[in-house]
C-alpha cells in the first residue's frame, strides 16, 4: 500500500517526528479495526514511511526515546522499528518471540498499562459525553476512553480541591451515582447500562461479585447485551497486557469457575 495522498504534516508534531501510532491514538487497541480504516490507518502509512527515514539503529533508538512507551501489545511492532532488516518478527518461534518483546521492554520502549498514560497527556480536557449523548452509548461505542476518563477522574477525586465535573441532562438520570461514588442496584439485564453506572464512579465490578456465573452470558455485542457480556467488552476494549489485566481483574481471586472464562476472553494478551 502506497501512501500516495497522504500528507505528514496532519500527524507530524513541532519537530517534525512523526509520533508513533500508539502515542497518537491511544484509544485504539492494538488489533482495533480503527488501524485499517480512516485516519488510523492513515497515521500507520505515514509513519511508515517516516521510519524508512530514519536509516540507522541510532536514530531509531533516538526516535523511540523521544516519544511515549508502548503498549506491550505492539512490543513486536517496536522490535521491528529497532531491527528492520531482521526476519519479520511473528515468522519467529515463539521463545525467540518471548525474549524479543523481554528486550523492548527492558530498554523502556514498551510498558504495561502505557495507553492511559498517553492518553492522559493527549486528552487532559476529555468528557464522555462531549462525544456520546448518552452513557449507554459512550459504553457501547467509547469503551476506551470512557474508561481511561473514569481511572482519571478517580485518581483526581483524592485531591482536596477536585471538582466533579457537571453532567450534561441526558446524562443526570445517574447523577446520584456520580456524586456518591457508588453503583446501587445494578441491572444486570441491562448491561451497557450498568457499565456506564460503574465507569461514572471509577470502579467496575466483575460479574461474580453479583452472583453471577459464565453461563449467564448472552454472548452478545449487541445493545441488548446483559452485564457479563458488558464486562468482557470493558475487557476486550481495555487491556494491553496480562500485567495490568490481573491488576484490574484481581487475579488471585477469581472463582474456580470463572477462571476458564477470563482465560478465554481475556488470555494470552502480551505478543510472543
Amino acid at each position: 500500500m502506497g501512501n500516495e495522498g497522504q500528507d505528514s504534516g496532519d500527524y507530524a508534531d513541532e519537530s517534525a517526528d512523526i509520533p508513533p501510532p500508539w502515542q497518537q491514538f491511544p484509544t485504539y487497541e492494538r488489533y482495533s479495526i480503527g488501524w485499517r480504516m480512516g485516519v488510523g490507518e492513515e497515521c500507520l502509512i505515514v509513519w511508515h514511511a517516516f521510519l524508512d527515514t530514519l536509516d540507522s539503529t541510532d536514530l531509531r533508538e533516538a526516535y523511540l526515546r523521544r516519544h511515549d512507551p508502548a503498549p506491550v501489545s505492539w512490543a513486536g511492532v517496536v522490535y521491528e522499528v529497532l531491527h528492520p532488516s531482521e526476519p519479520d518478527y511473528w515468522d519467529s518461534a515463539a521463545g525467540v518471540r518471548k525474549a524479543r518483546v523481554a528486550e523492548v521492554v527492558a530498554l523502556g520502549f514498551a510498558r504495561s498499562d502505557a495507553a492511559f498514560h498517553s492518553w492522559q497527556k493527549s486528552e487532559p480536557d476529555y468528557r464522555p459525553w462531549e462525544c456520546h449523548t448518552t452513557p449507554e452509548e459512550a459504553a457501547r461505542y467509547g469503551t476506551r476512553a470512557f474508561w481511561f476518563w473514569s481511572r482519571r477522574e478517580a485518581d483526581r477525586s483524592s485531591d482536596t480541591d477536585y471538582q466533579p465535573p457537571v453532567l450534561p441532562r441526558s446524562w443526570t438520570r445517574f447523577k446520584r451515582d456520580f456524586e456518591h461514588s457508588t453503583t446501587t442496584a445494578p441491572s444486570i439485564r441491562k448491561g451497557l447500562q450498568t457499565l456506564a453506572r460503574m465507569l461514572l464512579v471509577g470502579s467496575v465490578t466483575p460479574p461474580w461479585e453479583l452472583g453471577l456465573g459464565p453461563e449467564d452470558a448472552n454472548d452478545s455485542f449487541e445493545s441488548d447485551m446483559n452485564y457479563v457480556d458488558a464486562y468482557r467488552l470493558w475487557g476486550h476494549s481495555c487491556f494491553d497486557d496480562s500485567t495490568q489485566r490481573d491488576e484490574f481483574l484481581l487475579a488471585d481471586s477469581i472463582p474456580t469457575e470463572w477462571q476458564e472464562w477470563c482465560h478465554n476472553n481475556f488470555g494470552d494478551l502480551d505478543p510472543g
